[in-house]
């Protein structure tokens, strides 16, 4: 799922389980209490957040985490069926778009 993920230098952003890995040791709550951060730190905040707004916010990045989403719940149901291997790729024969989104 590495693919998906939006990388910076010290940061990134995974729009399938919408999360934000911020490579800082500030506390990042003072941004709730008014505090202030350093300048680099709150850069670094406000550019994976805008990925985050990106992502709920534009038909691009809602199909993007649609299409995540349905990569998901395919290859939890072959693993229940116990055909899983890896790379898990999907094939043609797979349906529901899989495998051209899988290709894009």
């Amino acid at each position: 799922m590495k693919r998906y993920s939006r990388e910076t230098k010290g940061g990134s952003y995974s729009p399938s389980f919408l999360t934000m890995y911020l490579d800082s040791s500030e506390n990042f709550e003072h941004l709730i209490e008014g505090e202030r951060l350093s300048d680099i730190s709150e850069a670094l905040f406000l550019h994976e957040y805008i990925h985050l707004l990106q992502d709920l916010t534009t038909l691009s990045g809602v199909s993007n985490i649609a299409i995540v989403a349905d990569y998901m719940k395919w290859a939890i149901n072959i693993t229940k069926s116990g055909e899983l291997k890896v790379p898990c790729i999907p094939a043609e024969k797979d349906g529901y778009n899989l495998y051209p989104n899988a290709q894009l």
